[in-house]
């Protein structure tokens, strides 16, 4: 996807990076999108990340997680108390890299609710509405057309959980049931009936109380 194109990073190896972002004081959920487009060897890339001098990240290594070109989201709460939200990338190998980061401000009376307050990435900002916590990745993207994994995060727990796959002319060419685990997660091969060819599929992930979507290209 677009957003995963281009990333933040910084102009020396080893500095310091940081946003001071002007904000209404209150509790916030910060969500992170991560991509290591250059590297491909664990260790080449790794940061810890502070927001509200509080480490919620050591020693981060993007390409120890997910391996190149592969997105990974992440979610941190924090609280606001001065009116900027700060947060501070320090690295220990190479520079920090991050594709966006999205703001949700979280609503702490009885309806327990997250809305939308905005998002700042390094080619644009503009008012997001989305599930605040759920995530669902395809992974490797693009796809040699033999096999792909799906994972999906934050959905409810031991829920029936679809997979559509679906080609760029809206005909289902596949469907498979899952379940997902104790904490809302399902991380898996997906199991193919035939080889994909080439082209530009939509990936439906499809539960009782949301349904997310993602692109696989197939090469």
């Amino acid at each position: 996807d677009s957003l995963y194109q281009t990333y933040l990073s910084a102009a020396t190896d080893l500095a310091a990076t940081s946003y001071a972002i002007p904000i209404t004081n209150g509790d916030y959920l910060i969500r992170m999108h991560f991509v290591e487009n250059y590297w491909t060897a664990p260790g080449s890339r790794v940061f810890s990340t502070y927001m509200e001098n509080k480490q919620v990240q050591s020693n981060f290594d993007i390409y120890s997680e997910v391996g190149y070109r592969q997105a990974l989201v992440k979610d941190f709460k924090t609280t606001v108390s001065d009116g900027v939200l700060n947060i501070n990338f320090t690295p220990t190998a190479n520079r920090v890299a991050i594709a966006g980061l999205e703001i949700f401000k979280v609503n702490t009376t009885a309806s327990s609710s997250i809305t939308a307050n905005s998002t700042y990435s390094s080619l644009s900002s503009a008012i997001q509405e989305a599930a605040p916590a759920s995530n669902f990745v395809v992974y490797p993207n693009p796809s040699p057309g033999t096999n792909f994994s799906i994972n999906a995060q934050n959905f409810v727990s031991n829920e029936k959980a679809t997979v559509n796959i679906i080609n760029a002319w809206g005909v289902l060419i596949q469907s498979q049931d899952f379940t997902t685990d104790e904490i809302g997660g399902v991380n898996v091969e997906m199991p193919l009936k035939k080889n994909l060819d080439k082209g530009v599929y939509i990936i439906q992930f499809t539960t009782a109380s949301k349904t997310l979507v993602s692109k696989l290209l197939v090469k």
